[in-house]
């Protein structure tokens, strides 16, 4: 039941009937009534954000659709906020640009936003996956307990995310499952294991895409699911913010080609598809390209 607080009205010496009979208690020995008014209930983090969203919109855009993405559950890691993968689906959404983030990020205390993507059921469905960048489990968890991966290997360099990962493994109960090398993951990441390699490292993970061709199996090949920032300025020969995606997934794909050649792979190398994963900043993209790496 909601809290009720009392407030004082003066009459003028006569009972005064209001339309509702639950608002006026008359005082029994005096000219004055007690008016009862509910306790204004405290705003969620939602309800925040849903006014804050409203504004940066305008109230003649906003709509029910709108609305119903913005999430009403999500996941805290530390200071990590992780949303439904049906959040914020709708093309009005990136007009509000770096907006978007901020309002979310404020409204619901996190510094950093990230969204849930469905893993693939394809034919690697229970691969075995390498990461580039364990950290304490964004990715490692996802894929031993929701995509249940058989192994995953999981290349981590600093010694305080090692022990978060270890135990949030050993929580989860895939410690078994999970294989932890710590250090630099081009030093220390093992090769021919994987049928999927998850290269988390933003602004760029260049640097670890010829370790990460290694890591795939030499007969089967497989999956390369490389991170990236990408800047949208639009250079002199124009092209919108879709075409500049696809520009960066190619250019991806070119480099991976040539260093699977010169590693002695004889691969079909293509792009699966391109995944925007938020706003970094202005005009800066973070996307993830699915690398598909095949066997001629």
């Amino acid at each position: 039941m909601d809290s009720i607080g009392f407030e004082l009205a003066e009459m003028d010496e006569r009972l005064e009937v209001s339309q509702n009979s639950n608002d006026y208690l008359l005082h029994p020995t005096s000219t004055r009534c007690l008016k009862l008014m509910r306790k204004k209930r405290n705003s969620s983090p939602r309800d925040k954000l849903v006014a804050q969203l409203k504004d940066l919109v305008g109230q003649d855009v906003w709509c029910e659709e709108l609305e119903n993405q913005v999430p009403r559950k999500w996941e805290k890691h530390g200071d990590l906020l992780l949303l439904p993968e049906n959040s914020f689906k709708n093309e009005q959404w990136e007009t509000l640009g770096d907006k978007l983030w901020t309002a979310v990020s404020n409204c619901l205390i996190a510094e950093r936003v990230a969204m849930k993507r469905v893993i693939m059921a394809d034919d690697y469905r229970t691969p075995q996956v390498t990461l580039l960048k364990g950290s304490i489990g964004y990715f490692t968890l996802p894929y031993l307990v929701h995509a249940k991966a058989d192994i995953v290997y999981a290349c981590e360099w600093n010694p305080q995310a090692v022990s978060a990962l270890k135990h949030n493994l050993c929580l989860n109960k895939v410690q078994m499952q999970c294989h932890v090398y710590e250090g630099d993951c081009r030093k220390v990441c093992p090769s021919n294991v994987a049928d999927r390699v998850n290269l988390g490292l933003i602004p760029s993970s260049a640097l670890a895409w010829e370790v990460a061709c290694k890591a795939l199996k030499n007969k089967s090949g497989g999956i390369l699911h490389v991170h990236g920032n990408v800047d949208l300025v639009k250079p002199s020969g124009g092209g919108n913010k879709n075409h500049l995606w696809w520009k960066w997934a190619d250019e991806v794909r070119i480099e991976i080609a040539q260093l699977s050649a010169s590693l002695g792979r004889n691969w079909s190398v293509s792009v699966d598809d391109v995944h925007r994963i938020k706003s970094y900043a202005a005009n800066v993209d973070h996307l993830v390209v699915d690398i598909i790496c095949k066997p001629e």
